[in-house]
């Protein structure tokens, strides 16, 4: 995963994010997106390395095939 704080110019943008504090992920404009924290904020470039991370597809915004 690539925190907020971790990203440079050869870290692909985050297209998901979770927090830190659940075990879902959604899309990065998904408006329960939109109320993490960014302290609690995890971001990922794709949906592999989010289920890697042990999380699963958020049912608000159904990120994933």
């Amino acid at each position: 995963s690539v925190t907020a704080e971790g990203t440079d110019q050869d870290t692909p943008a985050a297209t998901f994010v979770g927090s830190s504090s659940s075990e879902v992920f959604h899309m990065v404009d998904c408006h329960s997106a939109r109320r993490i924290k960014e302290f609690n904020r995890v971001e990922y470039a794709s949906i592999e390395d989010a289920r890697s991370d042990g999380r699963r597809p958020a049912e608000c915004c159904r990120p994933g095939p």
